[in-house]
């Protein structure tokens, strides 16, 4: 949540509790865990009130901290992503509404599924001491002690481990799309307006397109496959996919080169935590991590 407030507001959410608020109501009205999730926002529960309120409060919370970045000289303003809206803005035919709606999908998509990814690498990786050395090999080869931004992309082989985690367990573990129009796919008819189900959980785990799809093997992702194109779909595809999947990937990637830098882990929970399909893929109990400086666990291996 830190690093969103940031990056697209360019504050310290700390400081002022609105953002990381409103994201809770938001993952709270939709969790789909909870029978609520399924009744309409004009019922007044306590999960709709709250949910409304909140949302409400950031609204205002966007458009202020918007006319405060339009008053300033753009020179002046800072490379968060509202400065750069607000920047576009004042050159389209984007409206205020759309442009906070756009502010608030970044939020929302942004905070736990981020926070989902990294925790299910670290499980993975946990159980697997021989990926994380491979692992520090080549953060040591390629950051030389500093992780920066121009580093990630080097970073292959973090990459498939990041692609591997992500495919055994999605955070968002299926998608909702909506036909357009009349459709036949293979050999069924799907009228207009057919809401159908895309479960990125059973898919990323079929047989057909995995070899033995439960075990953990990043290299799998190495080379070329010929999977088919939707057979590997975390932050979904085609013109609607995830609109934040690059900067989520640069933050996976970048919290866990510098953890990786400093630490050896392995797992001190559960290896097969219960898993509850809510608003995202969510651990029904705590994964625990127990962390080594490097220096103390190469004396323990002594």
């Amino acid at each position: 949540m830190d690093v969103l407030g940031r990056t697209l507001f360019g504050v310290d959410v700390t400081e002022n509790p609105v953002i990381s608020e409103a994201s809770d109501a938001i993952l709270a009205r939709f969790d789909t865990s909870r029978f609520w999730s399924f009744l309409p926002d004009r019922l007044p529960t306590p999960t709709n009130r709250r949910y409304r309120q909140k949302l409400g409060e950031l609204q205002t919370f966007v458009d202020d901290l918007s006319e405060q970045r339009r008053e300033e000289r753009p020179e002046n303003r800072g490379d968060d992503l509202l400065s750069i809206l607000v920047n576009f803005v004042e050159t389209s035919d984007l409206t205020q509404e759309e442009f906070r709606d756009n502010m608030v999908t970044f939020l929302f998509a942004g905070h736990e599924t981020s926070a989902l990814g990294l925790t299910y690498t670290l499980l993975c990786l946990a159980q697997h001491p021989e990926e994380q050395a491979k692992l520090q090999a080549e953060i040591d080869a390629v950051c030389e002690g500093v992780v920066t931004a121009e580093n990630l992309p080097e970073l292959e082989r973090m990459e498939h481990v990041i692609d591997e985690a992500l495919r055994l367990y999605p955070p968002v573990y299926t998608f909702f799309r909506e036909a357009t129009q009349d459709v036949e796919l293979q050999g069924f008819d799907i009228p207009e307006g057919t809401t159908l189900v895309l479960p990125q959980w059973a898919v990323h785990r079929d047989p057909r397109w995995w070899d033995d799809p439960k075990t953990f093997r990043p290299e799998r992702f190495a080379s070329d496959t010929d999977w088919p194109e939707y057979a590997y779909f975390p932050f979904g595809g085609g013109p609607r996919h995830c609109i934040g999947m690059r900067f989520a990937r640069m933050e996976i990637k970048t919290v866990l080169a510098t953890i990786l830098s400093n630490y050896t882990f392995e797992l001190a929970s559960n290896p097969n935590p219960d898993l509850i399909a809510s608003t995202n893929l969510k651990p029904g109990e705590p994964i625990r991590i127990k962390l080594y400086k490097h220096d103390d666990f190469e004396g323990m291996a002594r």
